[in-house]
């Protein structure tokens, strides 16, 4: 997966969400939709499935 800023800030690393809960560490600056990861600095906090 690309990545470039591990802070939620280029999203280059933006992905879909299918189905789980997610916190962020450290909040992202622009935070995604719902539907969607930043998966660089995402954490999930139950089953998580992505699509790459």
């Amino acid at each position: 997966m690309r990545w470039s800023c591990r802070s939620g800030v280029c999203h280059n690393c933006e992905s879909g969400v299918i189905s789980g809960e997610l916190k962020y560490s450290p909040e992202p600056i622009d935070p995604p939709s719902s539907d969607r990861a930043l998966i660089c600095c995402a954490c999930p906090t139950s089953d998580i499935e992505l699509d790459l």
